[in-house]
């Protein structure tokens, strides 16, 4: 029976070892990647790579061993099989290194496929916690915008609303001051008549104290006359009374006619006298009666105006019954005739001054309620245009108030509307980097499956591996076993 030399045969498992190496290697150099490192911790990792690589090695020492032993045992074979194999046999039995080497690949494979596996469960809890988080951004994302929307809507509707309240405040603010505007030129027309009237009523208050003064004086001069007539009638009287002394004495018949065509002259003269009087004392009337109703605001003055007159009327009674007197005295029928012409000129002039005082009085009436009437409406007038003018500021001074609150409500707005554009800036600035965190855990989603991937695949690299070379070395094993039986 022939033995293979182990040296001349196949090494496969020495590359293959070697390829192993190189995987684990480049496992751990790719597990250097910015990406990962942090997540997982950089001291234990390569702390378990530097594990890993003397166990590796300490492996491969003891695998050259073995073949060195094994060459060793083929040659002591080759000389004496019976002695060989059972020392062979006896080695293997007394725990040759290849059995630990074995158990140790087997448990730094369990070792660093436990830590693969829970660096990819970390790497699924963080990319499902990533996902959570990004759930829960746009979520906060879609309640802002919403919210953003709701406060833009708000603000456009008050903004409608107040420009609507601003128009129509100007619209009345404007209608007002033009309502004052044409109301100003009317308010100046009666101003001008109120002033006019009372000019008018000062004048006329003028003429009355003038007139009163000129009826003081005509009234004195009444008097004065009345007086000189009563002397004149007293001497008349004095005559009279000579006279019938002479007729009584029957003294001298043709000297009496005479004296009496002169007494009746004088008579005549003095009933012209008397309608002269009367005609003064109708003109004082008239005159009088005009300042009666003239100033029929004193009351006093009136009531003196009222005794004058009385006292008028008792003068011309008093002259009437002297001239009666003195008609007694002269014949019968002329004394009747002349006192029925007398009582005839004396109503006459009585019904003319009566007519002219009414006619008078009524104009001076007429014209003194025309004048009051007037002075009533300007004056009503008056006071309706202040009281409008009142209303019109008190309405100006509203509407103002109403466009300084409108004012002040669109400047609230504006404020509220940039706080409102200032809080949508800084959520935009807020959202900013969420979104960039968004972009970049999503950019990362990519690569961390790949990482995943990769992983996974060098784990399943890692395993065929593991077991290609477990499964050479067993059938080595076996293969070495067969040679020793045979």
């Amino acid at each position: 029976m022939s033995f293979k030399n182990p040296a001349k045969g196949n090494r496969s498992h020495l590359y293959e070892g070697k390829e192993l190496g190189q995987t684990t290697k480049s496992i751990l150099v790719n597990s250097k990647k910015p990406g990962i490192l942090d997540e997982l911790n950089a001291t234990k990792k390569a702390r378990n790579a530097e594990n890993i690589e003397e166990q590796y090695i300490k492996g491969l020492q003891d695998e050259v061993k073995l073949l060195e032993y094994e060459m060793k045992l083929l040659k002591d074979k080759e000389s004496d099989e019976v002695q060989n194999f059972s020392h062979f046999f006896k080695f293997f039995n007394d725990g040759v290194p290849i059995n630990e080497n074995i158990i140790a690949m087997k448990n730094l494979y369990q070792a660093t496929e436990k830590t693969l596996n829970d660096t990819i469960k970390q790497l699924r809890q963080q990319n499902a916690e990533g996902q959570k988080e990004i759930a829960y951004l746009k979520k906060d994302i879609e309640q802002i915008k919403a919210r953003l929307d709701e406060n833009r809507e708000i603000m456009k509707e008050k903004e409608t609303d107040n420009t609507e309240k601003q128009l129509r405040f100007n619209t009345q603010y404007y209608d007002e001051i033009h309502t004052i505007e044409e109301l100003e030129p009317k308010q100046k027309i009666l101003v001008e008549e109120i002033r006019a009237k009372n000019n008018d009523i000062n004048i006329m208050k003028r003429d009355e104290e003038k007139e009163n003064l000129y009826a003081e004086q005509k009234q004195k001069q009444k008097d004065d006359k009345l007086k000189n007539l009563k002397k004149k009638v007293f001497e008349i009287e004095q005559l009279i009374l000579e006279k019938r002394k002479l007729k009584e004495n029957e003294e001298d018949g043709a000297k009496f006619e005479q004296e009496k065509n002169l007494i009746d002259q004088e008579n005549e003269q003095l009933k012209k006298k008397i309608l002269n009087t009367k005609n003064e004392a109708s003109q004082a009337q008239v005159k009088k009666a005009e300042l009666e109703f003239l100033l029929e605001s004193q009351a006093g003055d009136r009531e003196l105006e009222q005794r004058n007159r009385r006292i008028l009327v008792q003068q011309i009674e008093d002259v009437k019954t002297q001239i009666e007197n003195e008609n007694k005295m002269s014949e019968t029928v002329l004394a009747e005739r002349v006192k029925e012409k007398e009582k005839d000129d004396i109503r006459k002039i009585e019904l003319q001054i009566d007519n002219i005082n009414k006619k008078e009085i009524q104009v001076y009436q007429d014209r003194v309620q025309y004048c009051t009437q007037e002075i009533e409406s300007m004056v009503f007038a008056k006071v309706d245009l202040q009281q409008k003018i009142t209303d019109a500021e008190d309405q100006k001074e509203s509407l103002e108030k109403g466009l300084e609150e409108a004012k002040q409500n669109l400047h609230d707005l504006k404020r509220e509307n940039n706080l409102s554009l200032d809080k949508e800036q800084e959520l935009q600035k807020k959202l900013q980097p969420l979104e960039q965190e968004v972009r970049k855990v999503k950019e990362r989603f990519p690569k961390i499956t790949k990482e995943i991937e990769y992983y996974q695949q060098q784990i399943d690299g890692y395993k065929k591996q593991v077991n290609s070379s477990i499964n050479q070395l067993i059938k080595k094993w076996e293969n070495i076993e067969m040679q020793s039986r045979n």
